[in-house]
Protein backbone atom coordinates (compact mmCIF):
# COMPACT_ATOMS: atom_id res chain seq x y z
CA UNK A 1 0.00 0.00 0.00
CA UNK A 2 2.88 2.33 0.80
CA UNK A 3 4.23 1.95 -2.78
CA UNK A 4 0.83 2.78 -4.28
CA UNK A 5 0.53 6.00 -2.27
CA UNK A 6 4.04 7.08 -3.28
CA UNK A 7 3.39 6.23 -6.95
CA UNK A 8 0.11 8.14 -6.92
CA UNK A 9 1.73 11.16 -5.22
CA UNK A 10 4.51 11.15 -7.83
CA UNK A 11 2.06 10.96 -10.74
CA UNK A 12 -0.11 13.75 -9.31
CA UNK A 13 2.99 15.86 -8.70
CA UNK A 14 4.14 15.40 -12.30
CA UNK A 15 0.67 16.12 -13.67
CA UNK A 16 0.76 19.68 -12.29
CA UNK A 17 4.09 20.65 -13.84
CA UNK A 18 4.53 23.01 -16.78
CA UNK A 19 7.22 23.80 -19.29
CA UNK A 20 8.19 27.51 -19.16
CA UNK A 21 9.38 29.57 -22.13
CA UNK A 22 10.50 33.11 -22.87
CA UNK A 23 10.25 34.92 -26.21
CA UNK A 24 11.92 38.29 -26.73
CA UNK A 25 11.11 40.93 -29.34
CA UNK A 26 13.57 43.70 -30.27
CA UNK A 27 11.55 46.93 -30.39
CA UNK A 28 14.28 49.18 -31.84
CA UNK A 29 12.90 51.40 -34.63
CA UNK A 30 9.27 50.43 -34.02
CA UNK A 31 6.83 53.32 -34.39
CA UNK A 32 3.34 54.28 -33.32
CA UNK A 33 1.39 56.56 -35.64
CA UNK A 34 -2.22 56.18 -34.56
CA UNK A 35 -4.69 54.05 -32.62
CA UNK A 36 -4.80 50.28 -32.35
CA UNK A 37 -4.85 48.54 -35.75
CA UNK A 38 -3.53 51.49 -37.76
CA UNK A 39 -1.40 50.32 -40.69
CA UNK A 40 1.34 52.83 -39.80
CA UNK A 41 1.98 51.15 -36.45
CA UNK A 42 4.74 48.54 -36.28
CA UNK A 43 3.51 45.00 -35.58
CA UNK A 44 4.90 41.48 -35.62
CA UNK A 45 3.00 38.21 -35.98
CA UNK A 46 4.46 35.41 -33.86
CA UNK A 47 3.57 31.73 -33.76
CA UNK A 48 2.94 30.17 -30.36
CA UNK A 49 1.63 26.69 -29.59
CA UNK A 50 -2.14 26.45 -29.26
CA UNK A 51 -2.83 26.08 -25.54
CA UNK A 52 0.18 28.17 -24.49
CA UNK A 53 -0.62 30.34 -21.49
CA UNK A 54 0.80 33.87 -21.72
CA UNK A 55 1.81 34.44 -18.10
CA UNK A 56 3.80 37.67 -18.20
CA UNK A 57 4.99 40.50 -20.40
CA UNK A 58 7.67 43.04 -19.55
CA UNK A 59 9.71 45.72 -21.26
CA UNK A 60 13.45 46.02 -20.76
CA UNK A 61 15.53 49.18 -21.26
CA UNK A 62 12.78 50.82 -23.31
CA UNK A 63 13.70 54.22 -24.72
CA UNK A 64 11.65 56.23 -27.20
CA UNK A 65 11.10 59.72 -28.49
CA UNK A 66 7.89 61.53 -29.25
CA UNK A 67 9.21 63.64 -32.14
CA UNK A 68 6.09 65.30 -33.47
CA UNK A 69 3.96 68.06 -32.04
CA UNK A 70 2.20 65.46 -29.92
CA UNK A 71 0.61 67.08 -26.92
CA UNK A 72 0.61 63.79 -25.11
CA UNK A 73 2.84 60.76 -25.39
CA UNK A 74 0.48 57.82 -25.10
CA UNK A 75 2.61 54.91 -26.31
CA UNK A 76 0.99 51.52 -25.70
CA UNK A 77 2.75 48.16 -25.96
CA UNK A 78 0.29 45.42 -26.86
CA UNK A 79 0.26 41.61 -27.07
CA UNK A 80 -2.92 40.21 -28.71
CA UNK A 81 -4.20 36.91 -29.95
CA UNK A 82 -5.00 37.01 -33.66
CA UNK A 83 -8.74 37.02 -34.36
CA UNK A 84 -9.83 37.11 -30.73
CA UNK A 85 -11.84 40.23 -29.95
CA UNK A 86 -11.92 39.88 -26.16
CA UNK A 87 -10.05 38.04 -23.46
CA UNK A 88 -6.90 37.49 -25.51
CA UNK A 89 -4.87 40.66 -25.12
CA UNK A 90 -2.56 42.47 -22.73
CA UNK A 91 -1.66 46.17 -23.02
CA UNK A 92 0.59 48.50 -21.05
CA UNK A 93 1.55 52.18 -21.08
CA UNK A 94 5.19 52.22 -19.98
CA UNK A 95 5.27 55.97 -19.30
CA UNK A 96 1.66 56.61 -18.34
CA UNK A 97 2.54 59.78 -16.45
CA UNK A 98 4.18 61.41 -19.48
CA UNK A 99 2.30 64.29 -21.07
CA UNK A 100 4.91 65.93 -23.26
CA UNK A 101 6.80 65.56 -26.49
CA UNK A 102 10.44 64.56 -26.17
CA UNK A 103 12.53 61.64 -24.98
CA UNK A 104 11.43 58.93 -22.54
CA UNK A 105 13.51 56.25 -20.86
CA UNK A 106 15.37 54.08 -20.67
CA UNK A 107 13.17 52.17 -18.27
CA UNK A 108 12.07 48.62 -17.51
CA UNK A 109 8.80 47.34 -16.13
CA UNK A 110 6.08 44.73 -16.38
CA UNK A 111 2.53 44.63 -17.68
CA UNK A 112 0.07 44.93 -14.80
CA UNK A 113 -2.28 41.98 -14.34
CA UNK A 114 -4.63 43.93 -12.05
CA UNK A 115 -5.94 46.56 -14.46
CA UNK A 116 -9.56 46.88 -15.46
CA UNK A 117 -9.28 47.15 -19.24
CA UNK A 118 -5.69 46.30 -20.12
CA UNK A 119 -6.13 42.53 -20.13
CA UNK A 120 -4.01 39.97 -18.36
CA UNK A 121 -2.81 36.39 -18.56
CA UNK A 122 -4.59 34.37 -21.26
CA UNK A 123 -4.48 31.04 -23.10
CA UNK A 124 -3.73 31.02 -26.83
CA UNK A 125 -6.49 29.43 -28.90
CA UNK A 126 -5.24 30.36 -32.38
CA UNK A 127 -1.47 29.90 -32.01
CA UNK A 128 -0.68 33.38 -33.38
CA UNK A 129 0.12 36.43 -31.27
CA UNK A 130 0.28 39.94 -32.65
CA UNK A 131 2.80 42.15 -30.89
CA UNK A 132 2.18 45.80 -31.74
CA UNK A 133 2.61 49.37 -30.56
CA UNK A 134 0.03 52.12 -30.88
CA UNK A 135 -0.87 55.62 -29.76
CA UNK A 136 -4.03 56.23 -27.76
CA UNK A 137 -4.80 59.62 -29.31
CA UNK A 138 -3.79 60.49 -32.86
CA UNK A 139 -2.77 64.09 -32.42
CA UNK A 140 -0.22 64.57 -35.18
CA UNK A 141 -1.15 62.99 -38.50
CA UNK A 142 0.64 62.07 -40.70
CA UNK A 143 3.72 62.23 -38.45
CA UNK A 144 4.99 59.47 -36.19
CA UNK A 145 3.74 59.98 -32.63
CA UNK A 146 6.39 57.76 -31.01
CA UNK A 147 9.59 56.19 -32.32
CA UNK A 148 11.23 53.52 -30.15
CA UNK A 149 14.99 53.94 -30.06
CA UNK A 150 15.77 50.76 -28.13
CA UNK A 151 14.22 48.15 -25.90
CA UNK A 152 13.09 44.56 -25.64
CA UNK A 153 9.64 43.10 -25.04
CA UNK A 154 9.85 39.82 -23.12
CA UNK A 155 6.86 37.45 -23.24
CA UNK A 156 6.79 34.64 -20.69
CA UNK A 157 4.57 31.68 -21.50
CA UNK A 158 3.92 28.13 -20.37
CA UNK A 159 2.64 24.94 -21.89
CA UNK A 160 0.91 22.50 -19.54
CA UNK A 161 3.00 19.33 -19.28
CA UNK A 162 2.04 16.80 -21.98
CA UNK A 163 -0.52 14.32 -20.87
CA UNK A 164 -0.92 15.84 -17.41
CA UNK A 165 -4.57 14.81 -17.18
CA UNK A 166 -3.75 11.33 -18.47
CA UNK A 167 -1.02 10.86 -15.87
CA UNK A 168 -3.43 11.83 -13.10
CA UNK A 169 -6.01 9.35 -14.39
CA UNK A 170 -3.38 6.62 -14.63
CA UNK A 171 -2.43 7.23 -11.00
CA UNK A 172 -6.02 6.51 -9.97
CA UNK A 173 -6.11 3.30 -12.05
CA UNK A 174 -2.84 2.08 -10.53
CA UNK A 175 -4.25 2.64 -7.05
CA UNK A 176 -7.45 0.71 -7.89
CA UNK A 177 -5.53 -2.12 -9.53
CA UNK A 178 -3.19 -2.41 -6.54
CA UNK A 179 -6.06 -2.67 -4.03
CA UNK A 180 -7.30 -5.96 -5.47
Amino acid sequence: MKNVVLATAFVLGVSGSVLGNVTEVDLANWKAEDGFGDLGNTSSFMEFPVGAVITGVEWLDLSYVSPSNSGLSELVLSVNELGRPAGGFWDARPFAAGNFSGAYGPASGAFDADTTYLGGSFTSTSGVLVVTVYDIFNDSPPDTDQLIRSGTLRITWEIPAPGAAMLGAMGGLVALRRRR
